[in-house]
Formats: structure tokens, C-alpha cells, sequence
């Protein structure tokens, strides 16, 4: 992800949400370090309908969690869980 500059990112997501909408398939999504500007994005795009779609090895907060769970989304939790650094 370091190879991508934000804009780019950030465009290709904006695709990525208007290719589920126009083909009324679930949004996928795995997001690495920016979880506050990916919430605050979908809640933007939220058109007072709930999101159908998941939340892909899921690494945020409990925070994060809800704000998503609002948008109507889906948490997957993946192996990550049991790695003996994932007390938290």
C-alpha cells in the first residue's frame, strides 16, 4: 500500500463502492491504517439505505466496529485473532 499515493487509493475505493451499487453485489472491503477516513468516506456515500457488504479481516477498534455495524456492514475476523500479539 505504500507503493499507491492516497489519491489514487482513495479514487479506486470511490470505484470500488459505485461498482457495488451498479451492480448491486456486497462491498468487500480490507483497510490498513485508515479506517477513520474510510467510515467517514462510506458515511458519505451512505444514501439512507444500509450498506450490503463486509468488513474483510477486520483489525479496528471497537469504535470502528460499531460505526460500521451502523453503516449496516458485515466484520469478518480472520486468523490474525490467534497471533500471540493480538491481546488487544
Amino acid at each position: 500500500w505504500e507503493d499507491c499515493p492516497w489519491e489514487c487509493q482513495l479514487n479506486n475505493f470511490q470505484q470500488h463502492i459505485q461498482l457495488s451499487r451498479d451492480t448491486a453485489l456486497p462491498l468487500i472491503i480490507h483497510t490498513r491504517d485508515c479506517y477513520d477516513e474510510m467510515i467517514q468516506l462510506l458515511a458519505e456515500e451512505h444514501n439512507d439505505s444500509r450498506w450490503s457488504g463486509v468488513m474483510h479481516s477486520f483489525a479496528g477498534t471497537q469504535s470502528d466496529a460499531a460505526a460500521l455495524l451502523e453503516l449496516g456492514l458485515y466484520i469478518s475476523f480472520a486468523g490474525m485473532l490467534t497471533f500471540k500479539k493480538s491481546q488487544d
